[in-house]
């Protein structure tokens, strides 16, 4: 340890540091106070007049302690006091320089607590005594806040206020990945199926985050959306602004459209169905809306020559809400159970995920298309060795 082990004639064992403050300061504030020092680090100097003994006696207590404190730092924290001539303000200097990175420290650490605990106050209440670069720290797990709290999200709504007070302090961390995988926020809410948080990330995403790294980001975003049918509608619109982000690679070798040909399910061709499946699937027609069985309603009118509701004695009331209820369950019933026996909901489903991955395909054939231009722009360094007719054998 030759860079932090200092002479033998020295008053510390070894000098400072960025992790040995605490122990340094101690030790160098018992030595200032044995030599009768200490006092001008923490007293003002007096009035520099010309001749004034109490100003010589200062300057030379003062340089005896500012040369104390000077050898007994290391290269690095020694250039932080370089230019300091008296040594309270040498000592503050250090003493500021430390304590601000101790704050700093805990600060993040209660941010990442905050945000997997989903304490939307308590995360509100440490932002303004942060800044901004701050919220770009990682902890032990290599993993900054906004990203702790995408995993930790659940089907509540506190977790997305929690990412919008981040990223309204920040808006640099949607850019910032995190591991395992080296995820931006937007693809880590992707693979983990938490699509409320991810169309809001992915609405405030800028395009050069997925672009950065030869589009790995957005190579990761579109193949985690492709194993998710959920996710479609940001894969297309991925797609759709930048489309030689088809022949990206995520980092593990895997472009979205050879991951799109190896799915077969999502094809027609690659499912199979009964006859009254085929039948069922054929006038299925595609709304914007998802499939829902409405509940019925019976409407029961009242004759002229029948008394008024709050005529009738609380039998007959009682009797007509028994028998509203019935026949209501009996329709619901009756039409869930028809569905189910026919599939009509999960045919439905399948129908419009092969329409989505159909429109899908159509835009990742435009980059076919253009794969020579692509790949002489520069582009895409790592479609050389892609072609139309290894995509097409991957989709057989």
């Amino acid at each position: 340890m030759a860079s932090t082990t200092v002479a033998s004639n020295a008053f510390v064992l070894e000098v400072l540091n960025q992790h040995n403050y605490k122990d340094w300061s101690s030790r160098v504030e018992t030595y200032l106070l044995s030599k009768d020092l200490w006092d001008v680090v923490k007293e003002e100097p007096p009035e520099a007049e010309n001749g004034s003994a109490e100003y010589k006696a200062w300057r030379i207590k003062n340089a005896r302690a500012l040369h104390a404190i000077k050898i007994s730092c290391g290269t690095e924290m020694f250039s932080f006091i370089r230019d300091k001539k008296k040594t309270k303000h040498a000592w503050e200097a250090l003493e500021r320089m430390f304590k601000s990175r101790d704050m700093k420290n805990k600060d993040t650490s209660a941010l990442h607590v905050a945000a997997m605990n989903g304490e939307v106050d308590k995360v509100k209440e440490l932002l303004p005594t942060m800044r901004e670069e701050d919220l770009e720290m990682k902890d032990g797990n290599k993993r900054t806040a906004l990203d702790v709290a995408i995993v930790a999200a659940c089907a509540k709504v506190h977790w997305i206020q929690i990412a919008k007070a981040m990223v309204k302090k920040n808006g640099e961390i949607l850019k910032i990945s995190s591991r395992p995988g080296n995820y931006i926020p937007v693809v880590r809410a992707c693979s983990r199926n938490k699509w409320e948080m991810a169309r809001f990330l992915f609405s405030l995403t800028p395009d050069e985050a997925l672009l950065s790294d030869n589009g790995r980001p957005g190579a990761q975003l579109i193949n985690a959306c492709i194993w998710r049918p959920k996710g479609l509608d940001i894969a297309l619109k991925v797609l759709q602004r930048n489309p030689w982000l088809a022949m990206a690679d995520n980092g593990f070798g895997q472009q979205p459209m050879l991951v799109l040909a190896g799915i077969h399910s999502a094809y027609r061709s690659g499912t199979r169905l009964t006859l009254w499946q085929q039948l069922i699937y054929k006038v299925i027609c595609i709304r914007p809306i998802e499939f829902s069985i409405p509940e019925s309603h019976i409407t029961v009118s009242e004759s002229e020559d029948e008394p008024s509701p709050d005529k009738r004695s609380r039998a007959d009331q009682g009797h007509q809400r028994t028998l509203f209820c019935f026949v209501t369950n009996v329709f619901r019933e009756a039409i869930r159970g028809a569905s189910q026996h026919l599939g009509i909901k999960d045919l439905y489903k399948m129908k419009l995920n092969h329409l989505r991955f159909e429109k899908f395909l159509s835009c990742m054939v435009t980059v076919i298309k253009d794969l020579d231009k692509l790949i002489n722009t520069g582009r895409t360094e790592r479609c050389e060795n892609f072609t139309v007719q290894s995509y097409c054998t991957r989709a057989c």
